[in-house]
């Protein structure tokens, strides 16, 4: 099973199609996809054949972006109660996606808000994500997350 975690930064899932699918991924997760996008990137991901989605900001507030996840397989959403305890709960999203020979895998997305703007409130959606990690239902799972940071090499 191969998965992809990409932060398209709010580029147009169009212009994103032909990479993904060279790679064949079973599941995509995506951060920093527009709101207005979610109609359009849902075209695009199934006609390439992940045609199972999850959009995380749909009930969000404060950012105007989101987190999906696509799969080739049944993907149910499971965030009914746990992303509210997080700042920007659209940044978080859960699905279990039923792959046929391993069994169900969590899977978690979020973008982190960055800590310059946000303070206190990037630690808290690390902590949320952390937390609810734990209770995963199912023994698969997988952490896919976008942190900004202020590394620098030299």
């Amino acid at each position: 099973m191969l998965l992809i975690s990409w932060n398209v930064n709010f580029r147009k899932p169009g212009d994103l199609t032909a990479k993904i699918k060279s790679e064949l991924p079973d599941i995509v997760t995506l951060h920093e996809v527009t709101l207005n996008l979610v109609d359009d990137g849902s075209a695009h991901l199934r006609s390439i054949g992940l045609g199972h989605h999850y959009w995380s900001g749909m009930d969000g507030r404060d950012k105007p972006y989101q987190c999906p996840i696509a799969s080739r397989r049944k993907v149910k959403p499971d965030d009914i109660y746990w992303r509210r305890c997080a700042p920007f709960l659209e940044l978080l999203g859960r699905a279990t996606v039923c792959a046929a020979d391993e069994g169900e895998i969590d899977v978690f997305t979020a973008r982190i808000p960055n800590g310059s703007d946000h303070g206190w409130k990037k630690i808290d959606t690390f902590h949320v994500l952390l937390a609810f990690r734990f209770l995963a239902s199912s023994v698969s799972c997988v952490s896919c997350f976008n942190d900004p940071n202020n590394f620098s090499q030299s």
